[in-house]
């Protein structure tokens, strides 16, 4: 069952040639939240106030956060909550430490890298039914919106990630809004990548955990992630050897044999690759061009073959939702960078400056050993009853919940 969401569009890719290993993202997101007759706008427009380079506000959505090593967590679950023994919630101490951008605000992580060469990628998934906590279930219980955080705080590989997780059963949670205000029903799948090649997508469909291992080097959003992975097939003939007409794409393209016969033979042979920005073009032209790509002959190369591949799934300033930053994340040198290219300011999305790049950050020159005691408190906590003052699905939300609504007036 597909649910009318916000047009929040995200691809993650992965550079996965050895003995490199890259992966990157987009985020894409609505270029204005705007609920009229609806007090959801004036958190939404809070929550979006940035800087331009994201650095100098706190508490706003996309900031930085960094998980210290030995800080304790336990999960934030909020719906439901009464429901859940407390001797129930999944706690951990973080063994890793791991640095990433947040998706609101509060602890939810949307994207980052530990120290170990382990990446994650929360992207939208439309139609997501998350799963409900099963009193029959003995295993504890873990927020589905803390699983990112969990993931890069205790394991050193997707293989670990994917073993811890089978020790708890993932619930349900809400993401923090503003003061007090919770959201739920956020509908995200995630990818966890690292630097031996290894993949897996975990989707929430119709209440129950999907996790697919061993996934291939691209994700989109909706439909599910299966559904891609078939409907990819119709595009394996094309490949950047054109030495000959590709008969199964020349019936759809209009004078197809004239730009065929005027083409560069690398050029020819993908007559017929998709795009557009929806999710389904996005899988096929990102994935159709990582195969095409040669083995990169040193990091370098490796970084540079992952930022022409954002180049052609980076969402223009156009419609109603567009890519606000991207990240790429060099896995054999724990390194992230960020590049803003949108971002917030009042009522206005403003682009960035053309000579405002890609930041690097390097985790081997972090400390990840709390000293303060905010650090040492940076943990994500259970939230007390008396100061949950809302809990809104988002499918509720008047005007946020249709991608039409959304945009320039």
């Amino acid at each position: 069952m597909l649910i009318s969401t916000p047009a929040i569009t995200c691809t993650d890719i992965f550079i996965n040639k050895e003995p490199y290993h890259i992966t990157a993202r987009t985020l894409d997101f609505p270029l204005k939240l705007y609920a009229k007759n609806f007090n959801a706008y004036s958190w939404y427009q809070k929550i979006f106030q940035t800087d331009i380079n994201l650095t100098k506000i706190i508490h706003r959505a996309f900031s930085y956060y960094k998980g210290y090593i030995d800080v304790e967590n336990t999960t934030n679950i909020i719906v439901n909550i009464d429901n859940i023994p407390k001797d129930k919630l999944a706690y951990w101490y973080n063994k890793y430490g791991y640095f990433g951008r947040l998706g609101f605000i509060g602890n939810t992580l949307t994207d980052g890298i530990n120290t170990q060469g382990v990446a994650v990628s929360a992207l939208y998934l439309p139609g997501s039914i998350q799963p409900k906590y099963n009193p029959n279930d003995k295993r504890p219980a873990l927020g589905i919106y803390d699983l990112s955080n969990f993931v890069l705080g205790m394991a050193d590989s997707t293989a670990e990630a994917l073993t811890l997780i089978r020790h708890y059963q993932l619930v349900e949670s809400a993401m923090l809004a503003i003061n007090g205000l919770y959201i739920k029903d956020i509908p995200l799948h995630m990818v966890i990548r690292d630097k031996t090649g290894h993949s897996a997508v975990i989707e929430f469909l119709d209440g129950k955990t999907m996790v697919y291992d061993h996934a291939q080097n691209v994700l989109t959003n909706a439909p599910d992630y299966e559904w891609h992975l078939k409907h990819l097939e119709h595009y394996q003939s094309l490949n950047d050897q054109g030495d000959q007409q590709n008969n199964i794409f020349a019936q759809y393209i209009p004078q197809y044999r004239t730009i065929f016969e005027n083409a560069q033979p690398e050029d020819a042979g993908l007559l017929g690759l998709p795009g557009d920005y929806t999710s389904a073009s996005r899988f096929v032209r990102a994935t159709t061009l990582i195969n095409q790509l040669p083995i990169p002959k040193n990091s370098n190369d490796a970084l540079y073959h992952a930022d022409a591949i954002l180049a052609t799934i980076t969402v223009p300033y156009y419609e109603a939702t567009a890519t606000l930053w991207q990240s790429i994340k060099d896995l054999d040198h724990t390194l992230i960078y960020y590049r803003d290219i949108l971002y917030y300011e009042g009522d206005e999305i403003k682009p960035n400056t053309l000579n405002n790049g890609f930041v690097e950050y390097d985790l081997k020159s972090m400390s990840f050993i709390a000293q303060t005691a905010e650090e040492k408190n940076s943990g994500i906590t259970p939230t007390d009853k008396q100061d949950i003052l809302g809990v809104l699905s988002i499918n509720a939300i008047p005007y946020l919940n249709n991608a039409k609504n959304l945009g320039f007036n």
